[in-house]
């Protein structure tokens, strides 16, 4: 009881204490109300649960820590990308050509006023001269409605092809961003691994170099063998830094394309390794040359320059308008003379020699479509090598991480053996430190392979272009939950 009536008097200094820390209003809103419902002579068991709750809500948020997925970096990679977003911007740019064009077919109507001060000064028309200054004001609307434009009809045809082809840059740009944030994940995944591999070389060299010294000691090591260790171990912690650097590096990277800072990355989970499907190369590339954007956009292109031939062509082609007018003309010399005229007809106009300007358009579009045409061939050849090279990557890359695996763990199986050889004395420390090495060496290439292998999943469908959010997707379906594993 005497401790208790110590707590109980003590309970509003604690407070005091609490709140001078800096646990903030809220906290001591907390206390307060604590304080209230336990009673200032009687705090009990009710008023320290409510203090303690408040302060919990408080403080969880601050230790919470974000995880990150590929998908979730792709959402944020694709509502901040520049690239992204100037390409879209070109697009909205592209599209109010179409009106544009549209609207040199469509009538136009314009009206027009003036009031003006005027001065006459007639002579020749009686004996007298005259002089007079008066007021006059007149007023006008005119139509005119194209009739027959030649030019007008390509324009607008040119703007939506130029239309389609941003489209396909845009989808274009989607791909690209996609492929570069499958990138730079695995890039800090693979520079992850990196750490951890290292870390734990370091960790185990460090545990051969103290035994080392213990034989030293005891007179059945030697010097060389302790000197052999420690160069390992020293080069374990270079590369150990090396690899933290290279892992800041990568997490700067992604959170550069995501424009925010990352959290604790999912890594690889469990997942069966799969070749090219279908099994063939003839398909892909067939897919590639029928969807890739790059050619998608390049065909549009070309389609514009050939219409931009046409163009030029169409300027020596005559035009007719039809144009309709409307006058009224108040306070003119005869000051009580009110003039009203209207007028409807066709207007012909023929051009008939323009200094040569005609041929010379017409040239340089001509060569500026064979220059598309050169383009196209260039950019199918480039795609159909990209589709062979990622097709055989990824065909590789099964049995490539088939192998890494073997080979890690027949260096694993080595590196015991050598160890348990090398306390019996069998087994020499180069040995020793020789199959260590080989150890870690071949565990970084596995994490290289198993990485290798789903980027180039994504490769292919990149260079096919028919990556797409669905495929964001379906990778992220095989990421672990917690952290980069």
């Amino acid at each position: 009881m005497k401790g208790l009536s110590f707590y109980r008097e003590n309970t509003e200094s604690m407070g005091c204490i609490f709140m001078y820390w800096g646990c903030g209003t809220k906290v001591r809103a907390a206390w307060k109300l604590g304080l209230k419902m336990g009673g200032y002579m009687r705090f009990n068991h009710t008023g320290i649960l409510i203090f303690l709750v408040f302060c919990l809500q408080l403080a969880g948020p601050a230790h919470a820590v974000s995880t990150d997925d590929i998908l979730t970096i792709y959402k944020a990679a694709e509502a901040s990308d520049p690239a992204l977003a100037a390409a879209k911007a070109r697009l909205n740019a592209v599209r109010a050509q179409v009106p544009l064009a549209k609207s040199k077919l469509l009538p136009k109507l314009t009206t027009g006023a003036e009031l003006s001060r005027k001065y006459t000064r007639l002579s020749g028309a009686g004996p007298d001269e005259i002089r007079k200054y008066y007021w006059g004001d007149s007023y006008s609307v005119r139509l005119v409605q194209p009739v027959f434009d030649g030019q007008a009809y390509v324009n607008l045809k040119m703007a939506g092809t130029l239309l389609k082809a941003e489209e396909a840059e845009v989808i274009g740009a989607k791909q690209n961003l996609i492929l570069r944030v499958f990138k730079a994940y695995f890039k800090v995944l693979q520079a992850r691994a990196d750490v951890r591999v290292a870390e734990r070389e370091k960790d185990l060299l460090k545990t051969i170099l103290d035994r080392t010294k213990r034989y030293l000691e005891v007179g059945t090591g030697d010097v060389i063998a302790v000197k052999e260790a420690r160069a390992r171990y020293d080069a374990a912690s270079s590369e150990l830094i090396s690899a933290q650097n290279r892992l800041s590096v990568a997490r700067k990277e992604l959170e550069l394309l995501a424009h925010r800072p990352v959290g604790v990355l999912r890594d690889v989970g469990s997942f069966t390794p799969l070749g090219p499907q279908p099994s063939s190369m003839e398909p892909w590339i067939k897919s590639a040359l029928e969807n890739q954007p790059v050619l998608a956009r390049a065909r549009k292109v070309l389609e514009a320059s050939r219409q931009q031939i046409e163009l030029a062509r169409r300027e020596r082609w005559p035009r007719l308008d039809l144009e309709a007018g409307a006058g009224f003309l108040n306070g003119g010399f005869l000051p009580d003379v009110r003039d009203t005229q209207t007028e409807v007809g066709l207007v012909l106009s023929v051009p008939l020699y323009l200094g040569g300007a005609i041929s010379a358009k017409t040239s340089e579009a001509e060569a500026k479509a064979l220059e598309s045409r050169h383009r196209l061939d260039q950019l199918r050849d480039h795609v159909t090598i990209s589709v062979e090279s990622a097709f055989l990557g990824l065909r590789d890359s099964v049995a490539q991480l088939e192998a890494a695996r073997q080979r890690m763990e027949s260096a694993r199986i080595s590196m015991d053996a050598t160890n348990k050889g090398y306390a019996l004395g069998t087994r020499t420390i180069i040995d020793t430190l020789d199959t260590t090495h080989d150890y870690f060496a071949a565990r970084r290439d596995y994490y290289v392979a198993l990485y290798n292998h789903i980027l180039a999943r994504v490769r292919l469908k990149a260079a096919v272009g028919i990556i797409s959010k669905v495929d964001v997707e379906a990778i992220n379906g095989i990421l672990r939950k917690g952290e980069e594993g």
